[in-house]
């Protein structure tokens, strides 16, 4: 399926009009195994913040029936996507433009697969457990979340706010990387990122963020660190994002 994305891709990325950042153009391994996993599902499953696609077509173009629900809060963004879709593929797909959490409504028991990639550092605390639990409730049982979000090991978070997410979290704040004003840390080769990138970012450490996801319900299949590839200035050591899986179990105790 050929993706001629809206914009040329700048060093691997292709800006938002909605201030939310970048989509990227070369796939995560964690992107990677939800795609696989998706198109061997016939039960629906779900990109959160889609932006344009880069996740949601190969499960298109692959020989799979899976239903597809490609959610973001920019409808351009959905409107690009659907012009990539082939006109068989259309009724497998449908776009939604919602914000998560506050407009995510799905019944109980629906998804097979949720994805959620570059998304989750814009939330506060409560907001991301909020969120995770409306997920938990959407999700079969036995399906699987996949995230895929910033750590405070890429680079820049490394150098100039780890002292600070440690002492926070010696002193038992709970979010100790909801970061308010992001724009006062990013090192002036990333001046350009301002200009797409929100004010706050919430930043994690593997560990902490395994914690989150677990107190909503979820068994912890993978968790770990990767860093993004095909940009250039990224590179954080193979720890700059975090990688997990996750399953809603079949049963509850």
């Amino acid at each position: 399926m050929i993706k001629n994305w809206p914009n040329p891709p700048d060093n691997g990325r292709v800006k938002t009009v909605n201030q939310m950042g970048f989509m990227f153009v070369q796939l995560s391994t964690l992107s990677q195994r939800f795609i696989e996993y998706a198109t061997q599902s016939t039960s629906p499953v779900i990109d959160i913040g889609c932006a344009y696609g880069v996740a949601v077509l190969p499960i298109l173009d692959a020989e799979s029936t899976c239903p597809v629900v490609a959610l973001d809060t920019c409808q351009t963004h959905l409107d690009e996507l659907l012009d990539r879709v082939p006109d068989n593929k259309k009724t497998q797909i449908t776009t939604i433009r919602a914000t998560f959490p506050e407009e995510f409504s799905f019944p109980d028991n629906y998804f097979q697969a949720i994805h959620i990639a570059y998304v989750l550092q814009f939330f506060k605390g409560e907001q991301l457990k909020a969120g995770l639990i409306k997920c938990f409730n959407s999700l079969k049982p036995g399906g699987k979340l996949f995230l895929y979000t910033a750590s405070i090991y890429f680079n820049f978070w490394r150098d100039q706010f780890l002292s600070q997410y440690e002492k926070k979290s010696a002193a038992g704040v709970e979010f100790p990387g909801e970061i308010e004003n992001q724009h006062q840390y990013l090192p002036a080769q990333f001046d350009e990122a301002k200009q797409v990138l929100p004010i706050f970012t919430h930043v994690f450490k593997l560990d902490d963020l395994v914690k989150i996801v677990s107190s909503t319900g979820f068994k912890v299949e993978v968790a770990e660190y990767d860093d993004i590839q095909g940009v250039s200035g990224y590179e954080s050591e193979g720890k700059g994002m975090i990688s997990i899986v996750a399953e809603k179990p079949a049963f509850r105790l």
